[in-house]
């Protein structure tokens, strides 16, 4: 079936799911990136930095420790040579 035949909120509706599947894929991609940073950093595995990351918190509280941590890393990055700069 051609999209174009489908009502408007038909396709809003597809808007509108696609746009939380966005969110949803972004917020997990987040907390991936922060129980990784958080394995480095405790030299632990995947399942310790996860606990750490979860312990105590809602999934709103998991996404600000997650920026955080992310946050803190490439603030510490930015005063560190790259090591990848001169790859080519």
């Amino acid at each position: 079936m051609n999209s174009a035949a489908l009502p408007s909120d038909g396709r809003e509706g597809r808007e509108a799911a696609a746009h939380r599947l966005l969110k949803r894929l972004n917020q997990r991609a987040r907390l991936n990136i922060g129980v990784g940073i958080l394995q480095v950093r405790y030299a632990c595995d995947r399942q310790e930095a996860t606990d750490r990351l979860c312990r105590g918190h809602d999934l709103a509280g998991q996404n600000t420790l997650a920026d955080l941590a992310i946050a803190a890393t490439d603030a510490d990055a930015d005063h560190r040579a790259d090591p990848d700069a001169e790859w080519d």
